[in-house]
């Protein structure tokens, strides 16, 4: 079944009240969302005149494993149930972010030019989120080898 993404109307703005709930299809399998995310990224930097950044398809990767597994509320192989974030947990958010860390970091993207970002993604109820993810950090990313950096990072970042 696909996740989607939904993001709530607000009360306090009429505009969002009149449409009320907008959800998003996300893609099937993690390379096509992966494929999606590199491809804007590209276009981005391209109309920045900014060079794409050298390891941008695996940091992608690795912040949307982190989007798909807290949107499923599971890991990818299923063992570990997960709690959800309150938010939508929309890659758009990240895009630009992304497009734009190559020009302040020297060509690369990493964990710690990332995490702010990946935080402000997730983290939309200060209170409920900063616990969802924190858990997240201890019983998935820091188990995980080649996830060290995000998890420094990300605890930094809260």
């Amino acid at each position: 079944m696909r996740d989607t993404i939904s993001r709530q109307a607000g009360e306090g703005n009429p505009v969002r009240r009149c449409f009320g709930v907008c959800r998003y299809l996300c893609p099937d399998s993690m390379d096509e969302e992966v494929a999606i995310v590199t491809r804007r990224v590209a276009e981005m930097v391209a109309g920045l005149d900014l060079p794409v950044p050298k390891n941008a398809r695996e940091e992608i990767a690795r912040v949307l494993t982190t989007f798909r597994e807290l949107r499923s509320g599971a890991t990818e192989d299923g063992r570990t149930t997960l709690k959800t974030p309150s938010g939508s947990l929309s890659t758009a958010t990240l895009v630009g972010g992304l497009s734009q860390m190559a020009w302040f970091n020297d060509g690369r993207l990493g964990a710690p030019e990332l995490a702010a970002n990946v935080v402000g993604a997730i983290a939309k109820d200060p209170a409920q989120d900063k616990a969802v993810l924190e858990e997240y950090l201890e019983t998935v990313l820091k188990k995980r080898r080649d996830y060290s950096t995000w998890y420094a990072a990300l605890n930094e970042a809260l």
